[in-house]
């Protein structure tokens, strides 16, 4: 029983009513060559299949060929007696046969159709290809580009379905780091100017150096015939064509120096060698080339039957009688093995190809580079694996770079649709989709400019260093003025403490003024504002009132002991010094709650460059306000005392308090300059803390260390004196008198001489 397949042997040069012969004219044309290796290949598989009779079960496979010398109507090709198809090799060519074959419900198995427009099978149901789908050359290409670091490209394609389906394959596989700059149609019957023409267009563009070129192969022919003319300067281009051109591709001598090193990509069928084998018995003078790709012929032939026979598997299973097969082979031209050839499996036929989803396979390529007239394998691709890309290139090849990789901290400004230039971001902007991005308050970008951080948070606290350092400070001067409190009123009836009374006043000071640092190294609270504006200028009024009115009172004193004495001194006595210490006080609370009723205290959080703070929230005027008041006090503290400096020796406390008084003005020059000009609340505050405790300590030791000093030493040193005195009166008599003299070391033992005591009496009272 015979089983005719439908063989359509064509190239790219098509119509709708068959293909155009050109052949008969040069029959050394590698397309010729091509079409003769194709019927050739289809010959063999034919011959193989019928030699082993398990494969169609003593069914014999023969081929009817389309004459492509005649213009075949569409009605004779559907009135023909065949059960599947085999052919064409351009993909426009496999659509229309597919379309005009399926309405008598045949099936198309092609050898060269890869445009990925089959892939959607509800609209081809019935084409199948033994090529891989355009998308895999198009994932090669990126391949490539990535390798060499082609970051754009130009490409040349011709006006038809290949080229089409190359160029859009190839845009939806590049990412954005590798763009196509430049592109040229050129319809398949164009003549060699505009061919020209594109290749002038082309050279305007100094900055690409690689070129993809997806031309039939009759119009690489045109090409390489256009570029005579600007042969010169195509040596600048690195060129790369597609599978449609093929290495059988014969390019002018004239002209193959200029496309050195152009690339060639060809899906990796050699030639089988049993196929090789068989054209040596028949043609012993032909000459091929062992890549020319006859094995996706070989294929298809194998893949139609292996259809049948799974056709004929199942008929056979149903009727139980091969006569009712082969009756149906006769009878009806409808053999639907469609389903079959989606359903290929793995099977103990040889060269059986497998199907995907979308009606082709999945093979590899091999990658040529035109060098010395021919063309060479450098490398190898696996469609399975897309980083196993295995090349070699026998020519170096050159980069195709229009703009240099931006730095981390830049950003690509485009000046062209694949080109740009760099910008640099702020350093406080993050680089996110190749946009500068602010980072949000409280963060910091990481070095590389690509996340933002959170800054570390900075606020007054017991646990840093320096609060330890206050702390010790003001708890040792807190120890010492309650000591020095405890002094004053255990000897309250002394002269020299009772004279002073009023500076118990300026202790307490002394212990606000140390207390106020324990304040301000506390973590920011509603609690601890509060407190730090109250507490800002009050310790100062408590220390310094009594002081004013003390050097103020000696003052006035000194300046009436000149004149005659026209009336008594106001405002001297103790309950009216008092009162003005409590007035003095009552201004500056005053202003310290007309700066909290005017600023109510709320913790802030400042975000600096390095750091975020929490801070109370503060104003430079509302604190020189309060600080006016605690300042003239001092000043005028300092002018009183310097006003009585020349007072008699009587006097010379006030000596201790001017001394005092010019350290203390200084260190509060200095601390509150210092504080206002820093950025930092926190280094603020602590200058404040050392600013109170350095004149906390000044006024301890200058002006009550040396009176309690000299009460507790006064004893002591009287009795030195009246000794001393006594000892110099003795010498003086001892020389008037021998007796005397003889009487003096009796009283230096027994120290009880009636003379002696009346001598002495006489003495401490005139002293």
């Amino acid at each position: 029983m015979i089983i005719m397949v439908f063989f359509i042997i064509g190239h790219s040069q098509v119509t709708k009513a068959g293909a155009i012969d050109s052949c008969k004219s040069n029959e050394n044309e590698p397309k010729c060559i091509f079409q003769f290796l194709y019927e050739k290949a289809t010959e063999f598989a034919i011959e193989e299949i019928n030699k082993n009779p398990k494969i169609l079960f003593n069914h014999t496979l023969k081929l009817q060929n389309m004459n492509i010398n005649e213009k075949i109507s569409v009605y004779r090709v559907l009135s023909g007696r065949f059960v599947i198809s085999i052919g064409p090799y351009s993909s426009e060519f496999s659509e229309f046969w597919s379309n005009v074959l399926w309405v008598g419900k045949k099936s198309i198995i092609s050898y060269g159709a890869s445009s990925t427009k089959f892939s959607r099978r509800n609209d081809y149901p019935s084409i199948f290809s033994t090529v891989p789908s355009d998308k895999y050359q198009s994932k090669l290409l990126l391949q490539l580009a990535l390798h060499f670091n082609w970051q754009t490209v130009a490409i040349l394609q011709t006006q038809d379905e290949d080229g089409a389906s190359m160029t859009f394959n190839l845009g939806t596989v590049l990412d954005k780091s590798i763009c196509i700059k430049h592109m040229e149609k050129i319809y398949p019957d164009s003549k060699i100017d505009e061919y020209e023409n594109a290749i002038a267009s082309l050279l305007q563009h100094k900055d690409i150096k690689t070129v993809f070129i997806f031309f039939t192969y009759e119009s690489c022919k045109n090409f390489f015939i256009a570029a005579e003319k600007y042969k010169e300067n195509l040596k600048l281009f690195q060129f790369v064509i597609s599978t449609s051109c093929g290495t059988m591709l014969n390019i002018p001598n004239s002209i193959q120096f200029y496309f050195e090193g152009m690339l060639a990509i060809q899906i990796t069928n050699p030639m089988p060698p049993d196929f090789q084998n068989y054209l040596k018995l028949k043609y012993k003078n032909f000459n091929y080339s062992a890549y020319t790709p006859v094995r996706p012929v070989i294929k298809s032939v194998n893949a139609a039957a292996f259809a049948i026979h799974k056709w004929l598997e199942e008929c056979d299973m149903k009727s139980q009688n091969n006569i009712s097969c082969a009756q149906a082979l006769l009878s009806t031209d409808n053999i639907y093995i469609n389903t079959y050839l989606s359903n290929i499996t793995e099977n103990n036929l040889s060269k059986i190809p497998m199907f995907n989803e979308f009606g082709c396979v999945e093979d590899s390529y091999d990658i040529f580079q035109y060098t010395q007239g021919e063309f060479k394998v450098i490398g190898f691709w696996n469609h399975s694996n897309t980083t196993a890309l295995q090349i070699h290139p026998i020519i170096p090849l050159e980069e195709s770079i229009c703009s240099s990789p931006c730095k981390e901290n830049q950003i690509q400004i485009p000046t062209t649709d694949c080109c740009w230039s760099c910008s640099p971001c702020n350093p406080e902007d993050i680089i996110k989709d190749n946009v500068c991005v602010k980072c949000a308050p409280g963060t910091k970008t990481n070095k590389k400019q690509r996340v933002c951080y959170p800054l570390p948070l900075v606020s007054m606290n017991m646990n840093d260093s320096l609060a330890y350092i206050v702390f010790s400070i003001s708890s040792t001067t807190i120890l010492l003025s309650v000591l020095l409190i405890i002094v004053y009123l255990n000897n309250h009836n002394k002269y020299i403490i009772r004279e002073g009374n009023t500076q118990l006043c300026s202790l307490v000071g002394v212990i606000f003024m140390s207390i106020t640092p324990l304040l301000y190294i506390q973590k920011p609270s509603i609690i601890a504002c509060h407190a730090q504006k109250i507490m800002f200028g009050m310790p100062l009024t408590l220390c310094y009132a009594p002081l004013v009115l003390k050097t103020n009172r000696i003052y006035r004193t000194y300046l009436s002991s000149d004149k005659p004495k026209l009336r008594g001194l106001i405002l001297i006595s103790m309950p009216s010094q008092i009162l003005l210490i409590l007035g003095m006080v009552g201004i500056q609370l005053t202003m310290a709650v007309f700066w909290v009723v005017n600023s109510q205290p709320v913790v802030l959080t400042e975000f600096k460059p390095n750091h975020v703070e929490q801070v109370c929230n503060s104003s430079s005027r509302n604190m020189t306000l309060n600080a006016v008041f605690p300042c003239v006090l001092m000043l005028s503290c300092a002018y009183w005392a310097f006003k009585t400096r020349n007072l008699p020796e009587t006097y010379n406390e006030i000596k201790s308090i001017a001394i005092t008084m010019y350290i203390t003005v200084f260190l509060s020059t200095a601390g509150l300059a210092v504080a206002y000009v820093l950025d930092s609340q926190p280094k603020q505050l602590y200058t404040l803390c050392f600013t109170y405790q350095a004149i906390s300590i000044v006024t301890l030791y200058g002006l009550y260390a040396m009176k309690i000093i000299k009460m507790y030493f006064r004893k002591l040193t009287k009795k030195n004196k009246r000794k001393k005195e006594l000892d110099t009166i003795m010498n003086q008599l001892a020389i008037m008198s021998p007796t005397l003299s003889m009487m003096s070391g009796i009283y230096e033992r027994k120290n009880s001489s009636p003379s002696i005591t009346t001598t002495n009496s006489t003495v401490a009272a005139n002293n």
